[in-house]
């Protein structure tokens, strides 16, 4: 019987998805705001898988591995677009 990406081994599961700091939306960081509706937080995670597939890496990354500055950069919306990225690729993950 053929398994499900997410039922692989070396895969990632979505529970893991929704656990880590760097898939997740700006509404689930920001503790003082009411949580975005689950549909948004899910496109969000859907985009930032998107970005890692596309790219080779997350958007939201720091050098040190600090919590916080990841945080930051997550609520800031601060990432670099690869240039190698096509203007179709680029465009779908500005939206």
């Amino acid at each position: 019987m053929k398994q499900g990406v997410a039922k692989q081994p070396g895969s990632v599961a979505p529970s893991t998805l929704a656990t880590r700091v760097c898939y997740s939306s700006f509404a689930i960081i920001r503790t003082n705001v009411r949580p975005a509706p689950l549909l948004m937080q899910d496109v969000w995670s859907l985009g930032v898988v998107l970005f890692a597939m596309l790219a080779g890496h997350l958007p939201f990354h720091t050098s040190s591995g600090n919590k916080q500055e990841l945080c930051q950069k997550i609520m800031d919306g601060t990432f670099s677009m690869p240039s190698y990225l096509s203007p179709v690729a680029k465009d779908v993950l500005y939206k």
